[in-house]
């Protein structure tokens, strides 16, 4: 056998030995996330996941894979182990992709006591990912990726996080609940509002803080099937001379989906049940916020409405307050969010 021959292919086994410890020691060496229980599950195992969701961190000039979790529709906890290559760094830049499934979020990142200092490419949310707490943020296709600053290298990397699956349920919540899954109609449940017990306005400007000085019409605690959060739905209702004005604050809504979010309101008139819907593009009857309430601490849906009484009241009552002391106003609402 030709030594030279031998020699060179012993150089390159050895260089592919060298290429193979070095890549085994690169990011991604394992995965895991934690449960409320505190065990350690394998996420990929994760049953109804709707994607994956791949973290990088910057390395040098170029991005490298850290590994991947499933999701499933509910914010859970995950964590990921940093290489030893970089147990000296101080500062770490992360890049979360989505793959697979519907819309995205996260809601916390941190390495130890790490501060995130920015966000890409929502710039101005940087905040809602210091903590835990429903404040979450979409995460695109293209990427999301964060500055942690003050980190402790030696810790993993934890992030909670969620992926719906592309198709969700398309049925609103109803108020009066009795309501679920029939058509309104003068005969449905409905919330009676004693025009002018509540004589007053409520601009429609996506600020509510100042209803809570009034008793609600009604508060529900809502399951979305969505995987949003659980919790309360609040609706009120009020008239000056000219206007029913209606608000919703709809907690369990934290993400905010365009058109594909609304808030009706049902009335029972003279000529029949009434329906005076707003979305982003509904504009008519009212309008959309998504914003803080002191509900909750986290970014959310709320809806207000703006109708004219002439809309709502025989003719006999709709331009002479003197005699609407006695009149009751049937109402019943819906919301829906994804």
């Amino acid at each position: 056998m030709n030594r030279g021959l031998l020699s060179r292919g012993s150089i390159l086994i050895v260089i592919l030995l060298i290429v193979n410890m070095i890549g085994s020691t690169l990011p991604g060496a394992y995965a895991m996330s934690f449960s409320e229980s505190g065990t350690i599950e394998n996420p990929h195992n994760l049953e109804n996941s709707s994607g994956v969701m791949e973290v990088e961190i910057k390395w040098g000039a170029r991005w490298v894979s850290l590994g991947s979790v499933a999701m499933d529709k509910y914010i859970r906890d995950y964590a990921l182990a940093l290489p030893d290559q970089i147990h000296d760094y101080e500062n770490i830049s992360v890049r979360f992709i989505k793959h697979g499934g519907g819309l995205s979020h996260l809601d916390h990142v941190n390495i130890g006591d790490s501060s995130i200092s920015t966000l890409e490419p929502q710039t101005e949310l940087f905040y809602k990912l210091q903590h835990k707490d429903n404040d979450i943020i979409e995460v695109f296709e293209t990427g999301a990726s964060v500055l942690l600053t003050g980190i402790d290298a030696s810790q993993n990397i934890r992030f909670s996080g969620r992926i719906e699956p592309e198709e969700i349920g398309k049925i609103p919540f109803i108020y009066p609940k009795g309501n679920k899954g029939i058509r309104m109609h003068s005969g449905s449940d409905f919330y009676v509002y004693k025009l002018n017990s509540l004589f007053t306005q409520n601009p429609v400007d996506g600020k509510i803080d100042g209803l809570n000085a009034y008793e609600p019409v009604f508060k529900e605690y809502d399951i979305p099937g969505s995987g949003h959060p659980q919790g309360y739905t609040y609706g009120w209702v009020m008239n000056d001379e000219d206007y029913l004005y209606a608000a919703i604050d709809f907690t369990p809504d934290n993400t905010m989906d365009g058109d594909k979010d609304y808030a009706s309101i049902y009335v029972d008139t003279p000529s029949g049940v009434k329906r005076f819907k707003v979305s982003e593009s509904q504009t008519e009857w009212g309008q959309p916020t998504f914003t803080y309430t002191d509900k909750v601490n986290y970014e959310h849906k709320i809806y207000e409405f703006k109708i004219p009484l002439t809309e709502i009241l025989d003719e006999r009552f709709s331009t002479s307050n003197q005699k609407r002391d006695d009149l009751n106003i049937k109402i019943a609402f819906d919301a829906y969010g994804t």
